[in-house]
């Protein structure tokens, strides 16, 4: 007399069972881990934009207690301009991007503690800084005309002699009869492609700050198109 199968055992998966539950994983895992890159990307985007914007409270804070004058820089790497803004808004500054790998960084700051030492992923625009600046500087708010279309504080170069840099020198950019080279010239002080892009092209990705106090994600075509078309002088700012 043929046993019966005892009620309640169940037999074990089949061969292509297995195959078909592994291939259902490998599919899901294929998109959801584009899409987890994605949302922290967005979320590293998002905390660097909040660093900018913690700067800009902060400059607009110390304008007001200056008649409206615009924060200097200097050539000395000492960084007065970071240490003085602290003071207005330390709680909601961070000089660190979250994207910023630069090698520069001390080594107890993620980096190799390469030489010149970085000491914040962010500058000044230059024509806004009124003892550097090598075209006519804008010493006060008033000078502008439309300051939530002028570029503030940018994103520096994660290597090279810029790394330390305390603003980048966008009046030299432009070479002419050569528009192609901007993007590579402000390449070498900026890291224009910090959130995507390409490097040293016009569609490279960076976040910026503006003088009225917002920041925003941009292409490099939009912030510079040319010497007399771009965000970062305000004499032709559009």
């Amino acid at each position: 007399m043929p046993l019966r199968r005892c009620a309640g055992v169940r037999r074990g998966f089949t061969l292509l069972e297995l195959l078909v539950v592994i291939s259902i994983i490998a599919l899901l895992t294929g998109i959801l881990l584009p899409a987890l890159g994605r949302a922290r990307a967005a979320g590293r985007r998002t905390q660097c934009l909040m660093n900018l914007r913690g700067l800009e409270q902060a400059h607009w804070s110390y304008m007001m207690d200056n008649k409206g004058l615009f924060i200097d820089s200097s050539h000395s790497g000492s960084l007065q301009w970071l240490k003085t803004l602290r003071e207005y808004n330390h709680d909601n500054i961070s000089v660190h991007s979250p994207v910023d790998d630069s090698p520069h960084w001390p080594t107890n700051q993620g980096g190799q503690g390469l030489t010149p030492v970085r000491q914040t992923s962010y500058g000044i625009n230059d024509y806004l800084t009124p003892t550097t600046a090598s075209s006519t500087p804008y010493v006060r708010l008033e000078l502008v005309n439309r300051p939530s279309s002028v570029v503030h504080f940018v994103m520096i170069a994660r290597t090279g002699s810029a790394a330390n840099a305390e603003h980048v020198h966008a009046d030299s950019w432009w070479v002419s009869g050569f528009p192609q080279l901007a993007p590579a010239q402000a390449a070498t002080e900026m890291f224009i492609n910090a959130h995507g892009g390409r490097d040293a092209s016009p569609d490279a990705i960076s976040n910026y700050g503006f003088l009225d106090g917002h920041a925003a994600s941009l292409m490099f075509r939009d912030v510079y198109e040319s010497n007399v078309l771009n965000r970062f002088d305000p004499a032709v700012a559009p």
